[in-house]
């Protein structure tokens, strides 16, 4: 791409953006941006370049490749809401967390066990309820043996 079309795209950039940020109420004008660019010298056909490249962009980048980019390299951390902290005692908070990231539990598995427990009739969930709730949503009797060997594994690491 030419050097002089992207001086353009970044002229017509900022000119947009002092626009938005003045809140003044005058429009974007485009024919006054076009004839000042070209006082300062650059071609029609490099202006029309840009404003090609401008509006070609959502086409260039769809909502899909981005979201890709972002999974693939990208794993967001769980934060529990304030109502699940208060629901859940320390220890069931780590022995949750533990079990997600040790692969044991998947992120929907996770998300449907807190639901279960903000639903649940006890007051606290401690690590008893938590199990009993972990083994009613977990059909496989082998992750339920290894989920429930991890309960015993350093408290240290629960919440950083």
């Amino acid at each position: 791409m030419d050097k002089r079309v992207l001086e353009v795209i970044n002229y017509i950039s900022v000119n947009f953006l002092k626009k938005v940020n003045d809140k003044s109420s005058e429009r974007f004008d485009s024919e006054e941006l076009i004839e000042s660019l070209m006082k300062m010298g650059y071609k029609l056909f490099e202006i029309n370049q840009a404003f090609e490249l401008i509006f070609s962009l959502p086409d260039i980048i769809t909502p899909e490749e981005v979201q890709g980019e972002i999974h693939d390299d990208y794993k967001a951390t769980r934060v529990l809401s304030y109502e699940e902290k208060f629901k859940l005692t320390l220890d069931a908070q780590g022995f949750l967390f533990r079990s997600r990231e040790l692969g044991l539990i998947t992120d929907e598995e996770f998300e449907e066990i807190l639901i279960c427990v903000l639903r649940s009739d006890f007051r606290e969930v401690g690590l008893g309820e938590l199990k009993w709730i972990v083994n009613r949503i977990i059909s496989d009797s082998e992750r339920l043996m290894m989920i429930n060997s991890t309960s015993g594994m350093n408290k240290s690491i629960i919440l950083n």
